[in-house]
């Protein structure tokens, strides 16, 4: 994780250009901390920020088709957090067969 992170920050800063160019590097440094780090919900809404990032990016940079694939990996994204979140309002661990895999699989 930390190699991956010092390589994004070493290469994305060392050319940026202008100060939007710093969004697809938080939003890729945030999103190897979350795979890494985090789990369940935690990680889903650590990745949806890191879309934003990117979809604010794309749309400043002027692609349509990344602003369009991102702005649907945002919507879809949160719209599951939200599904996610009301079940687990409900008493439902909507996370259950992630957690069970990782106890039987203490490597992952």
């Amino acid at each position: 994780m930390f190699l991956f992170i010092a390589l994004t920050l070493i290469i994305g800063i060392g050319k940026l250009q202008h100060a939007m160019e710093i969004l697809p590097v938080i939003g890729t440094v945030a999103s190897t901390w979350a795979l890494f780090r985090c789990k369940g919900l935690t990680v889903r809404c650590v990745m949806w920020c890191s879309t934003a990032c990117w979809v604010i990016h794309n749309f400043w940079l002027g692609s349509i088709g990344g602003t369009l694939i991102e702005g649907s990996f945002l919507v879809m994204n949160g719209l599951n957090i939200i599904r996610f979140w009301r079940m687990q309002r409900k008493g439902i661990d909507p996370f259950k067969v992630e957690k069970k895999v990782q106890s039987e699989n203490p490597s992952a």
